[in-house]
């Protein structure tokens, strides 16, 4: 569970972890699932366009999406490409919150145990395509 009040953010970041005994015990982190319980009354965020508003977000910016956030959502992407390094496309932030609370849940698919289910296209030089 994730609870943010005002001024919580999450700053840009990956998912997928670099070597430590969590990966050695688990194995990396391919997709991330969040869901949305309840939002807050104000968000920062911006649009496509550049221009601000108050609403919930998440923002993956190198790809130049804005998911805005509603109670009940759920989102699914990929951090890793199919040689399990970690997939550029997959930096993502939480926008602030300005007033209110925020909620949701974080699961994260690992690696281990994930061998025998890889998802198409198997090639490792090929990025999945299917990122978001």
């Amino acid at each position: 569970m994730i609870k943010y009040v005002r001024g919580g953010h999450y700053s840009h970041h990956f998912d997928s972890s670099r070597e430590n005994n969590d990966t050695e015990t688990y194995g990396n982190r391919i997709a991330t699932f969040m869901g949305i319980f309840t939002t807050a009354e104000e968000g920062g965020g911006k649009s496509v366009f550049g221009t601000r508003y108050h609403i919930l977000a998440t923002i993956f910016p190198n790809i130049g999406v804005t998911v805005v956030h509603s109670p009940g959502d759920a989102m699914l992407w990929f951090n890793l490409n199919p040689k399990y390094q970690t997939h550029q496309l997959s930096i993502h932030a939480g926008c602030p919150i300005y007033k209110g609370t925020k909620i949701g849940l974080t699961l994260w698919v690992r690696s281990k145990g994930q061998e025998l289910r890889s998802l198409c296209p198997i090639e490792t030089s090929s990025a999945f395509d299917y990122f978001i």
